[in-house]
């Protein structure tokens, strides 16, 4: 008998602390499409609003609604878009001209893309110490936890929605 993802992902959130953490909010307005290089560390994605794409390297997309919440356990290489076939922009040069302050200072806020209809992505960069770093490689490059699927998940993004929506920007 295999546990399902989110069974996995409580477990390991229940003992993981990260060393360090940047939160980040999106208003991505399609058609947009942005691409990830990579980050140390693992990413949490939560969106509100139309549902977007992610791809993990080359990997198919794997389309997200309202609610649902990507884990990145390592960072991976990533796409993120409002629809197929969009040639992305690199994320890089939209974080650094929003960032206020060293890295992780201050969340970091910004708007991106056309006129169409509007996603509001919450993002959470986390840090590991030294004795948990092997423990991410042990799981799947994605794990998304549906909403739908997950009645909890929408505790979890309240909460990441939260924690982005009430600090000082």
């Amino acid at each position: 008998m295999h546990a399902r993802p989110s069974d996995l992902l409580s477990r390991l959130l229940t003992h993981w602390r990260a060393d360090r953490a940047v939160t980040a909010r999106f208003s991505l307005s399609a058609p947009w499409a942005l691409r990830s290089a990579g980050v140390e560390g693992a990413l949490i994605r939560m969106c509100a609003g139309a549902p977007y794409l992610l791809a993990v390297k080359d990997q198919a997309p794997e389309r997200l609604e309202a609610g649902d919440i990507a884990m990145l356990p390592h960072g991976d290489p990533h796409t993120i878009s409002s629809g197929p076939d969009l040639p992305p922009q690199p994320f890089q040069p939209l974080i650094a001209a929003h960032q206020v302050g060293a890295h992780g200072d201050q969340p970091i806020v910004f708007a991106h893309g056309g006129n169409g209809p509007a996603t509001e992505m919450f993002s959470l960069h986390l840090w590991l110490p030294d004795s948990l770093r092997a423990l991410p490689h042990a799981l799947p490059a994605l794990i998304v936890i549906r909403r739908s699927e997950t009645p909890m998940t929408a505790a979890l993004a309240t909460a990441m929605e939260s924690l982005l929506t009430s600090s000082p920007v």
